[in-house]
């Protein structure tokens, strides 16, 4: 009911109200800060996707981006990891703001793909050995993806609208447009918006190789390689990254710097199959059609595409055609998930911060591991393999997308 009254409510752009982003956080493989990870973004560095010995050797792929334990600091004592990351990202991101303490007028949207499948492997195991009473009384709590956003909300202390969207590799993205909005039409003044995800485990690992999605390659640093002729899929990883929205009165009023706006947003889904994507890219396109629309932009103002490309062989040329559709070759177009790995619910989130960092610094990261591209995707869309600076991007459209069919973009500006 809430999703229709918004549509109501900010059906013209007269009576919808500006959204700025006024802080960002981050948690990855790459660093445990905004300016560490973009500087390893621009610099191409994939050193931080390796064999983890800790799964299972009868994996066919045991490459992932886990994040060093010594980096995590906010713990809460018996925090599943996903909440951990979520929380840590989104206090980064709180301070970056120099928001005071927040009331009701501030809420949280933060997306998870899938909770806490050690809690699941745990507690079926004692419940297999030892019964039902040797189960955590945190078992059903753990396994809840509203479990990031409650936690981010108790400790921060807000009291603003709360949501979680749970949609695959598109939920960060989700979080931060439904966050958007719910600013847009007046029902909060900010919000910390963001994804997290941890399910570097066997069960998770299993079930990618089984559909086809991950990597097969053997190197670490070159396995994920999206839009390659050699892609065999993607390389799973785990991290946080929130960003904090503000109505733009409610900002400048405070003197908070504005990092960038958040100008449109766009939504669709394929209708096509649970985890291949429609092979034209129709639905991908809608999504950044939408974005467009919402933002009132044509193609010609943006100067870069953060595309989602994981490095599997249907999704990257399904990207390609649709971003072809709409933008030819002019645009640039960039998938980070060849540096980051795919953080799946989390990767819209550090993909929404990477395009404001480029807006901020004027600079694009490259395209890495690209020494064979695809020959029907390079002949149709720009892929700038070195990093670039001193670049006029007006605009970013950042692409999520994930299993089901479900497509967000997101549209940036400048500030």
């Amino acid at each position: 009911m809430m999703c229709s009254i918004i549509s109501v409510q900010c059906t013209t752009q007269k009576m919808r109200r500006q959204v700025v982003v006024t802080g960002l956080g981050v948690i990855a493989p790459l660093g445990d800060s905004v300016p560490a990870v973009w500087s390893r973004l621009l610099s191409g560095d994939c050193s931080t996707l390796a064999v983890l010995d800790s799964l299972d050797p009868r994996l066919p792929c045991r490459i992932a981006g886990r994040i060093p334990d010594e980096l995590l600091i906010a713990n809460g004592g018996r925090w599943p990891r996903f909440v951990a990351l979520a929380v840590q990202a989104a206090r980064a991101a709180y301070a970056d703001s120099g928001l005071a303490p927040g009331g009701p007028r501030t809420g949280v949207s933060i997306g998870v793909g899938m909770a806490s499948l050690d809690a699941l492997a745990t507690n079926w195991k004692a419940f297999v050995e030892r019964g039902p009473r040797r189960m955590s009384p945190y078992f059903v709590p753990d396994l809840l993806v509203n479990m990031a956003t409650a936690h981010v909300s108790m400790d921060l202390g807000v009291q603003g609208p709360s949501l979680s969207p749970s949609t695959a590799c598109a939920s960060g993205a989700h979080a931060i447009g439904d966050a958007a909005r719910l600013i847009a039409c007046d029902s909060a003044d900010v919000m910390i918006a963001g994804g997290a995800e941890a399910c570097i485990h066997d069960l998770a690992m299993a079930g990618f190789a089984q559909c086809r999605a991950l990597s097969t390659g053997r190197h670490p640093q070159t396995a994920s390689r999206p839009w390659s002729a050699s892609r065999s899929g993607f390389v799973m990883a785990e991290g946080a990254a929130m960003v904090v929205l503000e109505e733009e009165q409610h900002a400048i009023g405070r003197g908070a710097e504005i990092l960038a706006r958040v100008a449109g947003y766009g939504m669709s889904s394929d209708a096509y199959h649970v985890v291949a994507p429609s092979p034209d890219g129709r639905g991908a396109r809608i999504a950044m059609e939408g974005a467009l629309r919402d933002a009132q932009m044509t193609t010609d103002e943006i100067g870069l595409v953060n595309a989602h490309a994981t490095s599997t062989q249907l999704g990257d040329l399904a990207e390609a055609l649709a971003i072809e559709s709409l933008f030819g070759d002019r645009v640039p177009v960039v998938s980070l998930k060849g540096q980051t790995g795919h953080l799946l619910g989390a990767a819209g989130a550090l993909e929404a911060v990477a395009s404001v960092m480029a807006l901020r610094t004027r600079s694009l990261p490259p395209n890495v591991n690209l020494d064979d591209p695809d020959p029907d995707i390079a002949q149709r869309i720009q892929l700038p393999t070195s990093a670039a600076s001193s670049v006029d991007i007006p605009a970013v459209l950042s692409n999520s997308f994930g299993f089901g069919g479900t497509n967000v973009s997101l549209l940036f500006t400048r500030s």
